[in-house]
C-alpha cells in the first residue's frame, strides 16, 4: 500500500478508533472502580480508641453587663395553675367587707366583725380574734390527731402528754410539734379567759370545725410591757394545759394536778395559798412576785390544751401588789383578768356567758401594753346603751312644692294624699286642690308615686336541719352527752301586690333573734341582713343569710347553748319612712330605734337594751370535783 493510500486509509478511519478506544479505556476505568469502591466499602472497621484527654485552660466565666428591663421578661403562661397555701406562711388578714359591729362570741376584725360573717355563734373567739391589734398573743393551733400533711392518726392520751412535755423541757422548742397538724389559721388573743366550755370549740375556734376535741394544744408568743411598771403574779388554771413562760423561764405551771405534764414540768408554786381557791373545776396556782420595768418588753408564751376531751378551761388571771380586792364565797381575792386591751363588749360577752359567778373580774384590772388605754370597759359600756335623738317612728311631712300640668299651670301646695286617680293638694293658705293623676307632668307623677307604695307581701322562714356525725369530742369520756347541733338557715322575701307601677326603691331588712338557753329573758342578735328592689323591675326580693350553727347542751347539770326564737321584717321607702313590717314579738318593732343599733351578735332584753349574757351563778356549779 502506497504512503497515499496509508495516509488515507488512517484518516479515514479516525473516529470509528477514537470511539473504540474511549469505550476501552471508560470500561477499564469503570471495573477499576468497581474493584476500589467495592475494596472500600468491605474493608473492615477499624476499632475506635478514645484519644488521651487534652488539657484545656479553665477560663473564668464573668457576668454579662446587661441590662434587663422589666418589659423584657418574658409573660406569665396562660395556663391555670392550682395555688396551694403552705401550712407555715402566715394568714393573710382582710377586713371585713360586710359591715361593723361586734361579733357574739368571734369576731372579723379587732375587736368583733359583723356575725352574719361568722355564722357559728359557738366558735369561741375567747382563743383569740382573726386580725391582730398589735398588742396581742399570736396563737398557733396544733392538732395531735392528725399527722403534718392533715391525714388522721390515732394517738393515746399518754404520749400526747409526753409530746407536750418534751416540748416544755426543750426549751419550748415547736419543732417537736412538726409531725402533728399545724393549722394555717393564726388568732390573736388579748386575755387568756376561757372558762369552761365544750372542748370541740377550741379547733373550732381556729377555723378547724369537726376536729376532734382531745389531744390539740394551742402555742402563744408575744411580749408582755406595761407603760408605767407594774409589780404582780400570776393565777392560773387549765383544764387540761396552761404552762406561762415569761423570759425564757417557766413562771406558771396551772395545768391538771395529776397530768404527766403537771407533775413532770418541775415547777412548784412558791405560794403558801396555791390550790387552795377555786378557778375553773380546781385550785388556782400561784407565780412568783414578777416586776416589769416601765416600757420594758419581755417575751413571753403561753401553752394551753385539751388532753382527754369533754370540757375545757385555761383562765389566766392577776394580782397587783398592794391592792385590796373583794372576796368571794370561798373567801379568795375575786381578781382581773389578764389582759393586754380593754375588753370590748364582744369579747367580755364571750366570756360572761361561761364565767361561774365570782371567779373573777373582767374590767377594772392592768392592761399590759406600753402605750395606755384609751377607754376603760366603764365608759365601753356606757357606750353601748346611748340612743339616738330622732325617733324612726317620727315621720317627714311632705315638703310644700311646684306642681305643674301638662297645659303648663303650676300650683304651690303640699302633698296629702290620692282618692280615685286624684290628687289631693293643699296650698299654704291651707286649700284642698283637687287635681286628675294624669294631668300633672310626668316628673309630679313620679313624685306622688313615691307616697303611694304597692301592698307587700312580707314572709319569714327559718330552717332548721340537725348536724348528725359533726361532733367530735372524746373517745376517752364514754359518760359524755354529746350536744344537739343544728343548722339554721334564715330567709325574708317581700312581694309587691298589684299591677301599679312603683319606680322607687324600697329597703328590706330583717332581724333574726336567738335566746340563751341559761337564761332565756336574754336574746342575742343572730343575723341582720338588708338589701334594696325596685316593684317596676323586680316584684319581689329574697334575703337569705348565711347558715348559722346553733347547740343545745348540757354542762354540769346546766342546759347551754342557744336557740332561735323571734324575727322581725322592715321595709322602708326611699325616704327612709317604715311603710310595712311583720315581726314575730311586739317588743322588737316597739324598740326598733335601739334594736337598729346594735350589732349582730350583741345580747339585749326585751327592751333591745345591750346587756351581757348570764353565766352560772350556782356556787356549787363545780362542787362536784375535789379541791386540792
Amino acid at each position: 500500500m502506497s504512503k497515499k493510500n496509508r495516509k488515507t486509509s488512517v484518516n479515514k478511519g479516525a473516529p470509528s478508533g477514537l470511539l473504540v478506544s474511549l469505550i476501552f479505556h471508560a470500561a477499564v476505568f469503570f471495573v477499576a472502580g468497581l474493584f476500589v469502591v467495592f475494596t472500600v466499602v468491605n474493608k473492615a472497621e477499624p476499632e475506635f480508641v478514645q484519644p488521651a484527654p487534652i488539657e484545656r485552660p479553665k477560663m473564668q466565666l464573668k457576668k454579662p453587663k446587661v441590662k434587663v428591663q422589666k418589659s423584657s421578661q418574658p409573660k406569665p403562661s396562660s395556663r391555670i395553675v392550682a395555688k396551694v397555701k403552705s401550712r407555715d406562711m402566715p394568714e393573710i388578714q382582710l377586713p371585713d367587707m360586710m359591715g361593723s359591729g361586734e361579733g357574739l362570741l368571734s369576731g372579723g376584725t379587732g375587736d368583733g366583725g359583723v356575725f352574719m360573717d361568722l355564722p357559728d355563734i359557738n366558735t369561741v373567739r375567747l382563743m383569740g380574734s382573726k386580725v391582730s391589734t398589735g398588742s396581742d398573743f399570736i396563737g398557733t393551733y396544733y392538732d395531735f390527731n392528725r399527722r403534718s400533711t392533715g391525714a388522721g392518726q390515732s394517738i393515746d392520751q399518754n404520749d400526747f402528754e409526753e409530746a407536750i412535755l418534751r416540748f416544755i423541757l426543750s426549751d419550748w422548742n415547736t419543732t417537736l410539734f412538726s409531725r402533728y397538724y399545724k393549722s394555717p389559721n393564726k388568732r390573736y388573743a388579748t386575755c387568756f379567759m376561757v372558762p369552761s366550755i365544750p372542748s370541740d370549740l377550741g379547733p373550732e375556734s381556729f377555723g378547724e370545725p369537726g376536729a376532734a376535741g382531745y389531744c390539740w394544744a394551742v402555742h402563744y408568743k408575744g411580749k408582755l410591757v406595761h407603760k408605767d411598771g407594774i409589780k404582780f403574779r400570776f393565777w392560773g388554771f387549765g383544764d387540761d394545759i396552761l404552762m406561762v413562760r415569761l423570759d425564757g423561764k417557766l413562771v406558771l405551771a396551772g395545768s391538771w394536778p395529776d397530768s404527766v405534764v403537771q407533775v413532770g414540768c418541775g415547777w412548784h408554786s412558791p405560794a403558801p395559798e396555791s390550790g387552795v381557791y377555786r378557778l375553773g373545776i380546781r385550785g388556782a396556782q400561784i407565780s412568783d412576785w414578777i416586776t416589769l420595768e416601765p416600757g420594758v418588753p419581755l417575751d413571753m408564751e403561753v401553752l394551753i390544751g385539751e388532753i382527754p376531751g369533754g370540757s375545757f378551761c385555761a383562765q389566766l388571771l392577776v394580782e397587783v401588789d398592794g391592792v385590796d380586792y373583794e372576796t368571794n364565797d370561798q373567801g379568795g381575792p375575786i381578781l382581773p383578768m389578764f389582759t393586754t386591751e380593754t375588753p370590748s363588749w364582744g369579747v367580755i360577752d364571750a366570756i360572761a356567758e361561761h364565767l361561774v359567778y365570782g371567779e373573777a373580774k373582767l374590767t377594772n384590772g392592768p392592761v399590759f401594753n406600753d402605750y395606755g388605754a384609751s377607754t376603760t370597759a366603764t365608759d365601753v359600756a356606757k357606750q353601748a346603751n346611748v340612743e339616738k335623738d330622732a325617733s324612726v317612728d317620727k315621720k317627714q311631712e311632705p315638703e310644700l312644692r311646684t306642681w305643674t300640668t301638662t297645659s303648663g299651670k303650676t300650683i304651690q301646695a303640699k302633698y296629702d294624699k290620692v282618692v280615685m286617680d286624684r290628687v289631693w293638694l293643699v296650698d299654704a293658705a291651707r286649700k284642698e286642690i283637687k287635681i286628675p293623676l294624669d294631668s300633672l307632668v310626668e316628673s309630679d307623677r313620679f313624685y306622688v308615686e313615691l307616697y303611694n307604695p304597692p301592698q307587700l307581701d312580707i314572709e319569714f322562714h327559718n330552717k332548721q336541719d340537725q348536724l348528725t356525725g359533726y361532733y367530735k369530742g372524746t373517745i376517752f369520756l364514754h359518760e359524755e352527752i354529746p350536744p344537739s347541733v343544728s343548722e339554721y338557715s334564715f330567709k325574708a322575701s317581700v312581694k309587691a301586690q298589684g299591677s301599679k307601677p312603683y319606680h322607687h326603691g324600697l329597703h328590706v331588712s330583717y332581724y333574726a333573734i336567738g335566746r340563751q338557753r341559761l337564761d332565756r329573758d336574754k336574746y342575742v342578735l343572730l343575723e341582720k341582713r338588708k338589701g334594696t328592689f325596685v316593684p317596676s323591675e323586680s316584684e319581689e326580693i329574697i334575703l337569705s343569710g348565711a347558715k348559722i350553727r346553733l347547740r343545745d347542751y348540757i354542762q354540769r347539770d346546766i342546759n347551754r347553748g342557744h336557740e332561735f326564737a323571734h324575727y322581725l321584717v322592715l321595709v322602708r321607702d326611699e325616704r327612709g319612712e317604715i311603710i310595712a313590717h311583720r315581726e314575730s314579738a311586739s317588743w322588737l318593732f316597739e324598740n326598733l330605734n335601739k334594736l337598729e343599733k346594735l350589732p349582730a351578735g350583741a345580747y339585749m332584753n326585751t327592751d333591745c337594751r345591750r346587756v351581757h349574757p348570764t353565766g352560772p351563778k350556782n356556787p356549787t356549779f363545780y362542787e362536784w370535783e375535789t379541791l386540792d
